[in-house]
């Protein structure tokens, strides 16, 4: 059974990016939006982006691959209702799988994502 599904359409990350909230570690940025009372049974949906800047587009899918790896990974235990989007910042250097997993899990934290406090 997933934990999550994905987000997928345009209009909902334009949602997320300009009416949520954001925060940001060295190699992450965690955007997150509540949806409406009656789509908050719902499970949470998750989105992932790279920007254009990357060099080709081989290097940017690999960077989703990541993410999403990573976001796998650490099961974290989402609350319903949410639209997230997880946004690599690194150019140049890539980051370790856990030093991914351990941001990724203090962003969720902070932002009072997961049932776990």
């Amino acid at each position: 059974m997933p934990t999550y599904e994905k987000l997928k359409r345009n209009i909902d990350f334009t949602r997320v990016y300009r009416r949520g909230q954001h925060y940001s570690g060295r190699y992450l940025v965690l955007h997150a939006f509540k949806r409406r009372e009656k789509e908050q049974d719902a499970l949470p949906r998750v989105g992932f982006a790279v920007a254009k800047k990357t060099r080709s587009s081989v290097e940017r899918n690999r960077m989703k691959r990541l993410l999403r790896e990573v976001f796998r990974l650490s099961e974290p235990k989402l609350l319903p209702g949410n639209d997230i989007i997880v946004t690599a910042r690194w150019q140049d250097l890539e980051p370790d799988q856990k030093t991914l997993r351990k941001e990724l899990l203090y962003l969720l934290r902070k932002m009072e994502l997961t049932k776990e406090a």
